[in-house]
């Protein structure tokens, strides 16, 4: 019989071989990861915003103890997601996709670096820079789970960012600013 891992923030049960948990972002073994130089500190997983009149971008953040990087999903992110999941049953492939698990996967193995040159649409932000963060969560079930988007703003020193942050990132957003002192 399989051990179950569990978070040990939120007490989520964590899949195998997961170096995050899934709702909150906190390290699985209770340590931040070391990638490169930079400690990945958590993945905020789908905030968008809009590009124009009926175009918006997705992006996933890697929160480090220097930086913030935005990182682009982009349609050959999407198409290599299908990929993986394309061997699983329809269940697998429908949960898979929803969380976008493989999406954030690739960024726990990587440099952070290497990620912000991933694609031209990915930027970063140092965290000395960021006067704040406000993240406005959605609205709670009776259960006090969040099933609806929020929102998320970065102001700088120079610029204010605005994100729509999804259900299923809010908890992760509030740990990973709060582990960078952004709470």
């Amino acid at each position: 019989m399989a051990e179950q891992n569990f978070c040990t923030n939120c007490g989520q049960e964590i899949g195998e071989g997961a170096r995050f948990c899934a709702n909150c972002g906190s390290p699985a073994d209770g340590n931040h990861g070391n990638v490169g130089t930079e400690n990945l500190i958590g993945i905020i997983p789908g905030v968008s915003r809009k590009k124009g009149l009926f175009k918006s971008e997705t992006f996933n953040i890697l929160v480090t103890e220097k930086r913030m990087i935005f990182t682009l999903v982009t349609n050959e992110i999407m198409k290599e997601q299908a990929t993986q999941l394309k061997g699983q049953g329809f269940l697998a492939r429908l949960q898979g996709a929803a969380s976008g698990e493989y999406i954030t996967r690739r960024y726990h193995d990587i440099p952070p670096e290497q990620a912000l040159k991933e694609s031209p649409g990915n930027f970063s932000i140092d965290i000395a820079e960021v006067k704040k963060v406000k993240t406005k969560t959605g609205m709670s079930n009776p259960d006090n789970v969040h099933d609806s988007d929020g929102k998320l703003e970065i102001h700088t020193l120079r610029e204010k960012f605005s994100f729509v942050l999804p259900a299923h990132s809010q908890v992760a957003a509030k740990m990973a600013f709060k582990n960078v002192g952004l709470s």
